[in-house]
């Protein structure tokens, strides 16, 4: 029964909908009418790693703002030391 009567919901929805001129409103309502989400899954969400905290420099400067390394010295992706707690 539920699933016949979320049909029919969808169903008067669609038609509301092409009535206020609302076409693709209106197709969007019949494909969720055939839909009963029967086999619905809850997707898990990915896990949050940690954003690395890395050298920063203001333009001209030439060296970090946190620990005073100089730009030349800095490996790409480089975690800065300075801006960690210790």
């Amino acid at each position: 029964m539920a699933k016949d009567k979320h049909f029919d919901e969808c169903m008067v929805a669609a038609s509301k909908l092409e009535l206020e001129g609302k076409v693709v409103e209106a197709g969007c309502m019949r494909v969720a009418a055939s839909n009963d989400y029967s086999n619905w899954k809850a997707v898990p969400k990915p896990l949050l790693r940690e954003v690395p905290l890395l050298h920063h420099s203001h333009s001209g400067t030439g060296v970090c703002c946190y620990c005073f390394t100089p730009m030349d010295d800095w490996e790409p992706m480089e975690k800065c030391q300075g801006r960690y707690d210790k």
